[in-house]
């Protein structure tokens, strides 16, 4: 267990990661166009557009929604077709699948880089809200939700950030299960699963 690869860490590598997350964001974006471009037109005929109280609560449960959305891009693009992390995740599960295993490289690997990268991110989400300078706000906007909650801004960004650590980490859970249920030996042995 002691010869789990880390991640050589470099610019690329960084700017990698962090063009895959701001590419999940927008992501869903994508993905709420798609299921709302049906429905606008009967949501907007029951809305009435001087209830700004009732307004304001759509636009919450939006913004809370794309937190919950995230996963799906999380998991499609970081994580379903990552070769890397899946041949790291069957080479530590060789002799048995054990979670505990898993997460123990794959945070090794890449996933404790993954975490900082994106608290970096949303704390500069922060200081844009700070100076008024929204623009990070937009490459993060699965985090919008947490900053119209009645809270203090540092409590969002807290929040926001532990949002990604449960999606990361059931992602993590479903993928290497997922992975393991499929490869194809175990522990040298030439037989192949019949699933």
């Amino acid at each position: 267990m002691e010869n789990e690869a880390k991640e050589k860490i470099t610019a690329r590598l960084v700017f990698s990661r962090i063009g895959w997350f701001v590419i999940s964001g927008f992501a869903i974006l994508a993905i709420y166009l798609a299921v709302m471009a049906p429905l606008a037109p009967m949501l907007a005929a029951k809305i009435d557009p001087t209830d700004s109280e009732a307004r304001s609560f759509r636009y919450a449960a939006v913004y809370i929604a794309f937190a919950f959305i995230y996963i799906i891009p999380l998991y499609l693009l970081l994580f379903k077709k990552d070769i890397g992390l899946k041949t790291e995740v069957l080479r530590v599960t060789e002799d048995g699948f054990d979670l505990k295993t898993v997460f123990r490289a794959v945070y090794r690997k890449i996933g404790i880089l993954d975490h900082v990268i994106y608290a970096a991110m949303s704390v500069l989400v922060l200081i844009g809200r700070f100076v008024r300078i929204p623009v990070f706000g937009f490459f993060m906007i699965q985090e919008s939700g947490f900053y119209v909650l009645p809270i203090p801004e540092i409590l969002g960004c807290i929040l926001a950030v532990l949002c990604f650590a449960a999606e990361y980490a059931l992602c993590l859970v479903v993928a290497s299960k997922n992975w393991d249920k499929n490869r194809l030996r175990r522990g040298g042995s030439s037989q192949s699963y019949q699933n």
